[in-house]
């Protein structure tokens, strides 16, 4: 049960350069958005079982229509955690406490209750150093991103490779195998 190393995560993205131009599909008004959270949760639930060689294919309807569904279902999660985001440090108490594991258990199983197994959190402070390991890797491999922007490289590998290492988490320490 290998991790992923920081290596692997900063290539996954540029194994297959070509498919990180499906980034420019965020330009086409609303439809767009819908179409990468689709296609980045399908990013995410390839990683958590081991497929980590390259990007996958897009398919913009199906990614579209998947990416709005699983939008409709997160409403309940995320207008709640919008609102509690203005609390000063909340977002630092939500990452200490794992909220990207129960957004990983959301993408893996595709209901809404997913969003509140708190009980799989029990799973992350058992592997806290494991979690914090693939916080600070994810932290690194953004900030490497954020300056290969200025080669205008690093906002598409940032858009797909930005949950790497919490799909490749949660793949290993919360999923029932």
């Amino acid at each position: 049960m290998k991790n992923l190393t920081f290596g692997e995560g900063f290539k996954y993205p540029f194994k297959k350069p070509m498919r990180l131009f499906n980034i420019l599909w965020i330009l086409v008004p609303i439809l767009g958005i819908f179409a990468i959270s689709g296609y980045g949760i399908r990013i995410a639930k390839e990683i958590m079982i081991g497929k980590t060689k390259q990007l996958p294919k897009m398919h913009f309807g199906d990614d579209l229509k998947y990416g709005f569904i699983m939008f409709l279902k997160m409403l309940v999660f995320a207008i709640p955690y919008f609102l509690l985001s203005f609390i000063p440090f909340f977002g630092i108490v939500a990452l200490f406490l794992g909220l990207p594991v129960l957004y990983m258990n959301f993408f893996k199983k595709e209901t809404i209750g997913s969003l509140f197994e708190f009980d799989i959190l029990s799973k992350v402070f058992k592997n806290y150093g494991q979690y914090w390991l693939m916080i600070v890797k994810t932290m690194g491999l953004n900030i490497i991103f954020l300056i290969l922007v200025l080669v205008l490289v690093g906002l598409p590998a940032m858009a797909f490779a930005n949950i790497v290492f919490y799909a490749d988490f949660y793949g290993k320490y919360i999923s029932e195998k």
